[in-house]
């Protein structure tokens, strides 16, 4: 694996967003705290997949309410983020050459929904304040040889070093970027009982058909759905669960 250039991004391009740079970007903003950061992170999916920055930045203000006087500034204050990606692809496409980019794909997305489940793990993995060496010991204690090493440095990079995120957030990005490599979509069935072999290929094969695009498919085991599945792709839901149909038929009843 190419470790010494993506290190080097992460390692001294990637971290110049510090308190500080997130500080300027408030500055910039005129809007600060978690209120900024929700929209910052809500409009991101379309300005990574390609979306001009003014319309990026439109997009923030307009989910604020406000209006953005120097729009230029915000830009070049928030290069960072993009370098942040540049680092991810670079991990992803070491990860495609050593054959691996599944393994990759899966470790991210699957910890991800670990930390998200945890609210405790998630706090403490998110804390600034929390020493990376404190953060490095747990991550060594739950996932220990469950991991390839690129994934391992990715996920301690979330967890070191957030920029305003959530760990589980920031690994969605990061599963996203790597996705994006080959021009793939992420789906996120969640259904009542595993798939097989073969239902797993028929739903990649429909949602394919469908996106035009190669799909990765990422299968959650939720008993709630009580039969049938739904599918996240994108910005699109597709809700075929049997939980959906009896809710919506409770609502007939009741109107």
């Amino acid at each position: 694996m190419d470790g010494v250039v993506v290190f080097d991004l992460f390692g001294v391009i990637a971290r110049t967003q510090t308190p500080q740079a997130k500080w300027r970007i408030e500055q910039l903003a005129g809007v600060s705290g978690e209120v900024f950061w929700d929209a910052y992170w809500a409009c991101r999916p379309a300005y990574d997949a390609g979306q001009p920055s003014e319309e990026y930045w439109r997009a923030v203000a307009n989910s604020l309410g406000t209006r953005f006087e120097n729009v230029e500034a915000l830009v070049s204050a928030d290069l960072a983020s993009a370098v942040e990606e540049i680092a991810v692809t670079a991990f992803a496409a070491a990860a495609e050459r050593a054959r691996h980019l599944d393994d990759l794909e899966d470790q991210l997305f699957r910890f991800g929904r670990v930390v998200m489940s945890a609210p405790e793990l998630r706090t403490v993995l998110s804390n600034l304040t929390i020493p990376a060496q404190y953060k490095r010991q747990l991550l060594d204690t739950l996932l220990e040889g469950k991991v390839t090493a690129d994934a391992r440095q990715l996920i301690d990079e979330a967890a070191e070093h957030p920029r305003g995120r959530s760990v589980d957030v920031t690994l969605d990005h990061y599963a996203q970027w790597t996705a994006q490599w080959r021009q793939r979509l992420i789906a996120v069935a969640r259904v009542a009982l595993p798939l097989t072999d073969r239902q797993r290929e028929r739903l990649i094969a429909a949602l394919e058909g469908a996106y035009g695009h190669e799909v990765h498919l990422d299968v959650i085991v939720d008993p709630r759905v009580e039969g049938g599945i739904s599918v996240q792709i994108g910005d699109e839901f597709i809700d075929g669960s049997v939980a959906s149909r009896l809710a919506a038929l409770r609502r007939r009843l009741a109107a």
